[in-house]
């Protein structure tokens, strides 16, 4: 398996490990992989390994590339854009 990364406290609510969980290869490699549109806020929750809510509370920030358009009821997110908020967040 690939190198173990532990995410710092003060860094934790970028990545969702409020807990100081640790971001690895396998967890890593879910989230990049599947396909590029996420629909729906268990679908994000899931890919990032965070809660729903922590998917709302984000989206509501204009910097995280989580969306919910206008008269539309779903959240949605493109992985390309998630893995690069990430990755500048790390």
């Amino acid at each position: 398996m690939g190198k173990i990364v532990k995410i710092k406290r003060d860094n934790a609510s970028a990545f969702g490990t409020a807990k100081g969980h640790t971001l690895d290869a396998r967890r890593f490699d879910a989230m990049i992989g599947g396909a590029e549109k996420i629909w729906g806020l268990a679908s994000i929750a899931r890919s990032l390994g965070v809660s729903e809510s922590t998917v709302r509370r984000w989206a509501a920030d204009p910097d995280v590339p989580i969306y919910k358009p206008r008269g539309v009821g779903t959240y949605f997110a493109l992985r390309s854009e998630l893995c690069v908020w990430l990755r500048g967040k790390g």
